[in-house]
């Protein structure tokens, strides 16, 4: 008989995280998979439903009278019936990171076991000097009060599975399964001029690509200011942001005049679809400078450093973040410890480009590619 999976997720973008667009695909090949979602985007639900995803949204939406109120609440209403409605009892539960453990404990089934997947290290005890998740704390205290639920856990790698384990008080003994970010294709050698043809840059420039959140504490400012001063090199923005950092950060290009930064506003509908600007690029930034163990350690969790070794890219990545251990031991790219080596890295790239992004080849295939592990998770997630 096949077995039934619920897998809670709250607060995520699911179409464009290669982390769980294969968990989800590989939970359905081999069973029924029910998505339980919270907080959840329409892009989510467009996602879902194109790829026919058994699926429940779970939300909390204030009764007022008003339109847009009263969609939600109708939409709320609906999905509380559908999930009442269903008979089937889960055999396994997962949740992804403290959100998800929270919304388990409510819609789970608290006698199937529970695999706890972390995305991000979210925790209680870890150094968090500009709040940027203290609004977590009440989940995290929720939480505490039932960790002894895990009975297994799925994490990116084990640096990371030491903190957490260390942070959440867990047995050494409890079963642990290491799974990086991976994609679920093949590398792809081809590139494309999509970037060079549309914003009609000459070939002689050097496209430099930012591709994830534009955040603060990405230092994306910082990265725009040392990429400024670069006669050969555009640096390519492309991702998520904060209207307010990326509106200082626009007016800082204008007033400066700076020619070489460019900004995308594209949306692509499906993960695959960004293909075209990795296959684009020259050199891919991977920037994490946070005082705290989740970005101390996020090169082994990085999903665009992923991206980036798919496509031949060689990286810059920035020490603090576990840089040398990930990047420039594997001779990816290159590690530095300021934003002031940014340029001097491009230099040293260019001069071996070939050798550089044949070793992006070379690790993509060892250590990011899903295939690797597919058979072994799901072992893995049947043995709990």
């Amino acid at each position: 008989m096949r077995k039934v999976y619920s897998i809670f997720i709250a607060d995520y973008t699911i179409w464009n995280s290669p982390s769980l667009i294969n968990l989800l695909d590989v939970l359905r090949k081999n069973g029924e998979l029910v998505v339980f979602v919270t907080n959840t985007f329409n892009r989510n639900i467009g996602y879902l439903k194109s790829q026919h995803y058994n699926f429940f949204i779970i939300e909390k939406i204030p009764f007022q009278f008003n339109l847009k109120n009263l969609y939600y609440q109708f939409r709320s209403l609906f999905y509380y019936v559908k999930f009442k409605a269903f008979s089937k009892k889960f055999d396994l539960n997962i949740c992804i990171d403290v959100k998800g453990f929270c919304q388990f404990l409510k819609f789970g089934n608290d006698k199937a076991p529970l695999i706890y997947y972390s995305l991000e290290l979210q925790l209680l005890n870890d150094s968090d000097p500009d709040k940027i998740i203290a609004f977590l704390k009440p989940f995290q205290e929720l939480e505490r009060n039932y960790i002894d639920k895990i009975k297994g856990v799925i994490i990116q790698s084990e640096i990371r599975k030491n903190v957490f384990y260390k942070d959440y008080l867990l047995d050494n003994a409890l079963p642990c399964f290491l799974l990086p970010v991976t994609y679920n294709g093949e590398i792809i050698q081809e590139k494309k001029n999509y970037i060079r043809e549309k914003y009609k840059i000459s070939t002689d420039k050097k496209i430099v690509l930012y591709i994830g959140g534009i955040h603060s504490y990405y230092k994306v400012k910082e990265i725009v200011l040392e990429l400024s001063k670069s006669k050969d090199c555009i640096l390519f923005l492309h991702g998520f942001y904060q209207s307010a950092y990326i509106t200082e950060i626009l007016e800082l290009v204008k007033d400066n005049n700076f020619t070489n930064i460019i900004f995308s506003n594209e949306i692509f509908d499906d993960i695959e679809d960004t293909n075209i600007i990795f296959q684009s690029a020259d050199i891919g930034i991977a920037w994490y400078e946070y005082d705290s163990l989740n970005f101390k350690t996020a090169a082994w969790s990085s999903g665009k450093i992923a991206g980036y070794l798919r496509f031949g890219v060689p990286v810059i990545i920035n020490d603090f973040s576990g840089g040398q251990e990930v990047i420039e031991k594997t001779q990816c790219g290159v590690s530095i410890s300021s934003f002031h080596e940014i340029l001097p890295a491009i230099a040293k790239i260019s001069e071996k480009y070939e050798a550089y992004s044949s070793s992006c080849f070379k690790e993509f295939d060892k250590t990011y590619h899903f295939s690797k592990y597919e058979t072994r998770l799901l072992d893995f997630v049947n043995s709990i």
